[in-house]
């Protein structure tokens, strides 16, 4: 009987202090102190009752939960978003679907001047598709915000436009049959057909 008892206390703290403790704590240091107060009062609860009375705990989690001024702004916030959508849903979606929409909120930080180049040589030369190489490809910020600023226009692996880098230029040696068509900063245009 009293191995079951020790074994019971176990699971409880294995399934529901442990956790509560780590959600109270994680709750915390988010700056959420009124959700960690009301947590570490349950977990308090739990370690004095044990599981005699869950009704205590769930009653201490509730409050916890509807007086929280955090939850109540972060509801309000939700709120107004969503019926702004619903207001202005397809002025939203046509935002979002136009070309270029994206750029004028994209920090500078966060667009390199390469990208910048790139973006400029695709819409100079009207080009459908292109293909990166070397550290253009090699570099994730690079990549990943070249795809972004240049949709519609796609990053294609059978594309016949190249862009790479100035002083990576030996790279197109072994295939002569390339054309420069223009460079921008250290960024090089070729069309390999």
């Amino acid at each position: 009987m009293m191995k079951r008892d020790h074994q019971g206390q176990l699971h409880v703290m294995r399934r529901i202090i442990f956790p509560l403790f780590f959600l109270s704590l994680f709750l915390f240091l988010l700056n959420f102190p009124l959700l960690a107060l009301l947590g570490f009062a349950a977990l308090i609860w739990l370690l004095l009752f044990r599981e005699k009375s869950l009704v205590g705990l769930l009653l201490i989690l509730s409050i916890s939960v509807v007086f929280s001024q955090k939850l109540y702004q972060n509801h309000q916030l939700i709120q107004n978003n969503l019926a702004f959508f619903y207001e202005n849903k397809r002025k939203v979606l046509e935002e979002v679907l136009k070309m270029n929409s994206g750029l004028d909120v994209l920090p500078s930080q966060y667009l390199p001047r390469e990208v910048k180049d790139i973006k400029d040589l695709i819409a100079t030369h009207q080009i459908p598709d292109f293909k990166l190489i070397g550290r253009l490809q090699e570099d994730p910020l690079i990549y990943q915000r070249t795809i972004e600023v240049n949709w519609p226009v796609k990053l294609e692996n059978e594309s016949n436009y190249l862009f790479y880098l100035a002083d990576e230029e030996v790279m197109l040696d072994m295939n002569k049959s390339c054309q420069k068509i223009d460079q921008r900063g250290e960024v090089i245009l070729v069309f390999c057909p």
